[in-house]
């Protein structure tokens, strides 16, 4: 299997680009009325087979790479990516 390290840092950003980039990628409990009904709101890696093996570090397939690299590249997120060869 081919896969792709993500190293991350969200320092430089706001505190609302945080958020979003977060919610995006990782997903968020939602909640209205009062709290009364609650919804799951999935991310990105949700949706995709991944591993987080430290904070600020993500592995994914490297089929799947592009939707993360979209994410940080719409929210300005600095990386670096490593490719992962299986031997």
């Amino acid at each position: 299997m081919k896969a792709k390290l993500f190293c991350y840092n969200l320092e430089k950003l706001s505190s609302s680009a945080k958020n979003k980039c977060r919610k995006e990628l990782l997903g968020h409990n939602d909640s209205s009325h009062d709290g009364k009904y609650r919804y799951q709101r999935p991310g990105l890696l949700q949706k995709i087979w991944n591993q987080r093996p430290v904070r600020s570090v993500v592995i994914v397939k490297e089929r799947d790479s592009s939707g993360v690299i979209r994410v940080f590249e719409k929210y300005d997120v600095r990386y670096n990516t490593y490719e992962i060869k299986e031997e």
